[in-house]
């Protein structure tokens, strides 16, 4: 015999929403029939659609108010009958009022825009939709588009779009006036410190820094190398600050930043030249003299580098060493030939932060 384990409930329901009768009932072979009786009535009258299962749904509307239902349960040789349930029938909510529509709202690019409805009544959803500028269709916002504030990132691509929220209850729905959405163009990033010329050691570190205002900014170095036409990116120099090693080749190379802002636009820095050191190289050798007593008589060396500092020495005939000659600080060196000075050897120290090198020793004869 089916035995009912779960009676059906009374249930309340919203006028037109669907209301829900369930019978848990434990057996083999089972066959439903649902029953309902008007609350005028004194007979039962079966349910033809629907009503052949353990869960019944009817649409609540005013006229079943205060409806009965019961279900019998067979299982072709014995029935049992559950207890009844009543349907009582609410009245519908009056559709939703908007207090405030949204409004227009104007962001720079990459900020965020906040559209706001405020609605009154009961059970309410919100759905929003947007329209692009140059559009006619609306579309449904899907994320993050359900609740009475609705925020976007704000693009320049969005700039004249238009959005508006629908608020519903069970009544129906009602639409707020459309907001727009402006977006400005960012303001170009502003470079307040400009790259600054480096001279450095040959093999040894250089940094440019270029200092800007804005937001969002991203950097990127460029170089042009000495002769060339073209700037080239430098990989991987893509922060406020650059570091090279200063090689040879690099000698003449300049620099520059390209900072770019939020919205997309840039500004460039100013150049900056990598002067790179290296040893000096003597181009000229001193050339061995030979003169009377007390005529002048002059050395000259030529050297390639930078920064070049020149110190001229003497040896005395017989001696190893090497006296430095004070004042003698020129590329040329002249003074009056003694005969004392007769088999003096002279040579050149030419220096920078790179190195020194030493000119040939050259010999003066006094005649």
């Amino acid at each position: 015999m089916p035995t009912i384990t779960v009676q059906p409930a009374s249930v309340s329901a919203v006028d037109g929403t669907e209301a829900v009768f369930t019978v848990t009932v434990t057996g083999a072979g089972l066959s439903y029939q649902w029953y309902y009786e008007a609350p005028d009535d004194t007979d039962w009258t079966p349910v033809t659609s629907g009503g052949d299962k353990a869960a019944l749904t009817v649409t609540a509307i005013a006229e079943k108010d205060n409806y009965k239902y019961y279900c019998e349960i067979t299982n072709g040789t014995d029935t049992v009958k559950s207890k009844a349930a009543t349907l009582t029938v609410t009245p519908r909510p009056p559709l939703p009022t908007i207090k405030a529509h949204p409004s227009s709202v104007t962001v720079v690019a990459g900020g965020s825009a906040v559209f706001t409805v405020d609605a009154e009544g009961e059970g309410l959803s919100y759905q929003w939709y947007a329209q692009s500028a140059n559009a006619t269709k609306w579309t449904k916002i899907t994320e993050n588009g359900s609740n009475a504030q609705y925020t976007v990132t704000a693009l320049m691509e969005m700039n004249g779009s238009r959005y508006y929220c629908e608020v519903s209850n069970i009544s129906g729905s009602v639409d707020s006036s459309a907001a727009t959405l402006t977006v400005k163009q960012p303001a170009a990033p502003v470079i307040t410190s400009q790259p600054a010329s480096v001279k450095v050691v040959v093999n040894k570190t250089a940094t440019f820094t270029v200092s800007a205002q804005g937001t969002g900014l991203t950097y990127q170095w460029y170089v042009q190398t000495k002769g060339a036409t073209a700037w080239t990116p430098v990989g991987g120099a893509t922060s406020a600050k650059l570091t090279v090693t200063a090689t040879a080749a690099l000698d003449g190379a300049r620099y520059r930043c390209v900072v770019t802002g939020e919205g997309g636009q840039s500004v460039t820095s100013g150049e900056a030249a990598l002067t790179v050191v290296t040893a000096p190289k003597i181009t000229t050798q001193p050339k061995k003299a030979s003169v009377k007593n007390g005529k002048k008589v002059t050395f000259k060396v030529k050297a390639s580098g930078y920064d070049l500092k020149y110190q001229w020495y003497y040896q005395k005939p017989g001696t190893k060493k090497w006296v430095k000659m004070g004042g003698k600080t020129k590329a040329t060196l002249s003074f009056t030939a003694k005969k004392n000075k007769n088999g003096y050897k002279y040579r050149c120290y030419v220096t920078n932060a790179a190195g020194t090198v030493k000119s040939k020793a050259v010999k003066l004869t006094v005649k």
